[in-house]
């Protein structure tokens, strides 16, 4: 039998026995006093007393015994438990580290109370350490998450501003601070939506700057950018606070008028239009320096001349271009024509480009001769269109073609060409003529140009000198400082020059004084009303203006015997026109100026004089066939 078994029988017993013993005295105790207190010992002797005492208390000592049992088992149980906590108190001090829970001496116990106290005490600290130092990176952990969501917040708040910013910078345009394409196309997708859903009316006005590139060039960008600043505030000023102004890029604006009356809309857009050409009236001060802005609008209703936003910016761009053919500085409806014409026009600018890589440009010549003697001193070179099917094609008909669409600079790179190789072949023939070829101003406007052109006439081995260039008066208008530049630098490399068209632009006096020219050609307009003494009068005041300056005039579109002899009489230095001779075939040139010039050998002044009565004796061979207008490169 185990140790721990015998233990337990051992206190069960030992119980078992002590209550026992106590239940029987307690109870022999109060038999006894139970006998003697109804006086049963008074009248029996002592032993049977004793039994009557015994008698009473044998009933229940079995009773008693049991009790006495089941108590025993309880309280056995209960000082078994006590007994094994004990024990396993002394086995958790037993664990402790120099804890000697056996210590047989009284100092002994104390030392090892002592260390443990010590031990717990320090045990404690270090729990109450443990849970500062959580507590304290607890509180820090609450700041630091604080402190990042702040960061995190002030982090959102400005990529949200960035954000705006870059949206804001992406649908405006940062010179003028008008909405750009971008916003442009939201604005008229809605103002498109308004007006349908409103049944209204929306309207979109396409805007252009006339000469514009050449105003840049001529007054800088600085102050170019001025002018588009100027316009902006033009355009912006007079619109209502549901309309949009825009700038496309470059010199272009687009306005959308949105939510118009159908009965009132065009007389809203044209009160508009008036208040904008009102505004740019007068010149504007560009801090010191002032200039003339015009404008070319086009405007189209939705719907009725477009069904989405597209097609009513293209159909407002076609009524802006229609208004710069009909001469700037105005603007014009939409109309359905405008597309067929632009249609026409793009096949016949299509047709114009093949003609000039084809190779069905030919040239002409008509002759220049002095009003002295008749000499010939020289041709203008003048551009047919030889078409495959149509014929032979007028300038007039393909030049202004030729001017808006940009094909006049290989146009007249071609003509140049063209007419230096057939001064080639005249100076083998030792035929010593100048030659007048009409430039446009887009060709001058040319990078380079003037370069090219010195290359070209060297490729040639020709003098620079017997090529006279035809500028019209019109041209230089545009841009006068850059022009003046331009023909300086001609002059210098020994080309002549002559001013053509004279009288029929502006600040012509003005141009002949500042400007390099070496002649004045007279516009035939003042040469067909000659007969009337104020034309007769202008023409002389041209004529004496410009041998003032010293320079030598020429009178175009002579076609009478009458208008030679006053041109003669006033002191014109030359004439060319169907009096003297038609445009001719390169070949037909040869002959007809040797012919000149032997029957100008043989003549005197005064047979010169009587022969200027007879067409037929002035310009052998001419045709009989119908007269066609004078013609040249620009304007014929």
């Amino acid at each position: 039998m185990s140790q721990p078994t015998r233990s337990v029988f051992r206190d069960t017993l030992i119980t078992l026995c002590v209550s026992g013993a106590v239940a029987v005295g307690v109870l022999l105790c109060w038999a006894t006093w139970d006998a003697w207190s109804s006086g049963k010992f008074t009248d029996a002797s002592f032993w049977q007393g004793i039994a009557t005492v015994f008698a009473a208390t044998r009933s229940g000592v079995v009773a008693i015994l049991l009790c006495c049992a089941i108590a025993a088992l309880g309280v056995t149980g209960t000082l078994r438990r006590f007994q094994n906590s004990i024990a396993d108190y002394q086995g958790a001090l037993a664990r402790i580290p120099n804890a000697s829970p056996t210590a047989k001496s009284g100092e002994d116990s104390i030392r090892n109370k002592n260390i443990e106290y010590s031990e717990a005490t320090a045990l404690a600290r270090a729990v109450d350490d443990v849970h500062r130092a959580f507590s304290d990176r607890e509180s820090r952990f609450e700041r630091s998450k604080l402190r990042l969501r702040d960061q995190l917040n002030q982090r959102t708040q400005e990529a949200e501003e960035a954000g705006a910013r870059a949206h804001h910078l992406a649908m405006i345009d940062p010179l003028t601070k008008l909405p750009n394409r971008m916003m442009l196309n939201e604005a008229l997708d809605k103002a498109l939506e308004d007006a349908l859903a409103q049944r209204a009316i929306a309207c979109a006005l396409f805007i252009d700057i006339d000469h514009f590139k050449r105003l840049n060039d001529s007054l800088g960008h600085e102050l170019g950018d001025r002018v588009l600043m100027q316009v902006a505030l033009t355009l912006r000023q007079s619109l209502r606070d549901v309309d949009i102004a825009a700038r496309l890029g470059g010199d272009e604006f687009v306005v959308v008028l949105r939510n118009l009356p159908p009965d009132s809309a065009k007389a809203i857009v044209e009160r508009y239009l008036g208040s904008v050409y009102t505004a740019l009236r007068n010149p504007i001060d560009l801090g010191g320096r002032t200039t003339l802005i015009t404008l070319s609008i086009g405007a189209a209703l939705y719907p009725s001349d477009a069904g989405d936003a597209a097609a009513l910016l293209r159909a407002a761009d076609s009524a802006m271009y229609a208004a710069k053919q009909k001469g700037r500085n105005r603007a014009d409806w939409f109309r359905k024509e405008i597309l067929n014409d632009a249609s026409t026009a793009s096949q016949r600018e299509q047709s114009l480009r093949e003609a000039i890589a084809n190779k069905q440009l030919t040239m002409v010549f008509q002759p220049q001769v002095r009003t002295d003697d008749g000499t010939p001193v020289g041709v203008e070179a003048l551009v047919r269109w030889k078409h495959p099917k149509k014929g032979m094609i007028a300038p007039a008909q393909f030049i202004p073609l030729a001017e808006q669409s940009g094909l006049i600079v290989p146009l007249g790179q071609r003509v140049l060409d063209l007419t230096l190789s057939q001064a080639k072949r005249w100076e083998a023939r030792e035929l010593n003529m100048r030659i007048s070829v009409n430039l446009s101003v887009k060709q001058l406007e040319q990078q380079g140009w003037v370069e090219s052109l010195q290359g070209l006439i060297e490729s040639y081995g020709l003098p620079a000198s017997i090529i006279d260039l035809e500028i019209t008066e019109s041209a230089i208008a545009d841009d006068p400082i850059a022009m003046e530049k331009t023909l300086r630098n001609l002059a210098a490399r020994g080309f002549t020059l002559s001013l053509d068209d004279f009288g029929t632009g502006f600040s012509s006096l003005n141009y002949l004084a500042r400007f390099p020219f070496h002649h004045v050609k007279i516009d035939q307009q003042f040469i067909h009303d000659i007969d009337s003494p104020a034309s007769r009068n202008v023409v002389q005041s041209i004529i004496a203006l410009g041998h003032t300056l010293q320079m030598r005039t020429i009178a175009e579109g002579v076609e009478t015997p009458q208008q030679f002899r006053i041109l003669r009489d006033l002191g014109c230095d030359e004439v060319q026109g169907f009096f003297v001779a038609e445009p001719m075939a390169p070949e037909l040139v040869l002959t007809w100026w040797q012919e000149r010039l032997e029957a100008t050998q043989f003549l005197s002044e005064q047979e010169w004089k009587l022969a200027a009565t007879n067409v037929h004796t002035i310009s052998p061979g001419r045709s009989t066939s119908a007269a066609q207008p004078p013609s040249s490169l620009s304007s014929q």
